[in-house]
C-alpha cells in the first residue's frame, strides 16, 4: 500500500472544502456589494473583500436590522450555520495539525479565547463541512438561491421607497417582476 495514500486523500478533500468556502465568501461579497451599490460589481469586490469573514456578516446583519426587519429571523439562522462552517475552516486551514502522513484522520489545534482547542477529522466529517456549505449556498433558503431572491426584493424595495419612479429599480426571477413596484 502506498503510504501516501491518505496525505494525497486529504490533500484533495481540502482543496474540495477551500473552494467551497471560498465561493460562499463570494457570495458574501455579493450581498455587502448589492446592499451599497444595488448590484454585484467591481466596486463592491474591491471594497468589501479585504473585510473578514465576521465584518462582512455584521454589515449584512446591521443593514438586514436596519432596513430589511421580515428577513432577520432567516438571516440568523443562515449566519449560525456559516459561523459552524467556519469555526472548522479555522481548524482545517489555520490549526496546527499534528497527523502522520498515513494517518486515517487530521489532528488539529487552534487557540480560542485563550485556550487551545482540539478536533479530529476524517474524509467523511469534511465531506460533511462541504455539504454543510452547500447547503448554505443552495439549499433551503440559500445564500445563492431563495434567500437571495428573498433578499434582493426586499433590498430593491427599500430602495424604491425613497427614491422618484424614473430611478426605481424593477427586479424580476424567470420573467416575473417580483418588486412591488412593476413599472410606470
Amino acid at each position: 500500500m502506498n503510504m501516501f495514500y491518505k496525505r494525497d486523500e486529504h490533500y484533495k478533500i481540502l482543496g474540495n472544502f477551500m473552494v467551497e468556502f471560498s465561493t460562499m465568501e463570494t457570495a458574501l461579497l455579493q450581498y455587502c456589494s448589492i446592499i451599497t451599490y444595488l448590484n454585484y460589481c467591481q466596486d463592491g469586490y474591491t471594497r468589501y473583500s479585504p473585510l473578514s469573514l465576521s465584518d462582512r456578516l455584521k454589515f449584512i446583519r446591521d443593514f438586514i436590522y436596519k432596513n430589511l426587519p421580515l428577513l432577520q429571523n432567516d438571516w440568523d439562522k443562515i449566519t449560525q450555520k456559516i459561523n459552524s462552517v467556519n469555526e472548522d475552516r479555522r481548524h482545517l486551514i489555520h490549526g496546527i495539525g499534528r497527523s502522520t502522513l498515513w494517518a486515517e484522520n487530521l489532528n488539529t489545534m487552534c487557540p480560542k479565547k485563550g485556550e487551545i482547542i482540539e478536533k479530529e477529522y476524517n474524509v467523511i466529517d469534511i465531506e460533511k463541512i462541504i455539504s454543510d456549505i452547500q447547503e448554505i449556498k443552495t439549499g433551503d433558503n440559500g445564500i445563492q438561491g431563495e434567500f437571495l431572491t428573498k433578499f434582493c426584493t426586499h433590498r430593491y424595495d427599500h430602495y424604491n421607497k425613497n427614491i422618484d419612479n424614473s430611478s426605481k429599480v424593477i427586479y424580476t426571477v424567470n420573467g416575473e417582476v417580483l418588486t412591488e413596484f412593476k413599472g410606470v
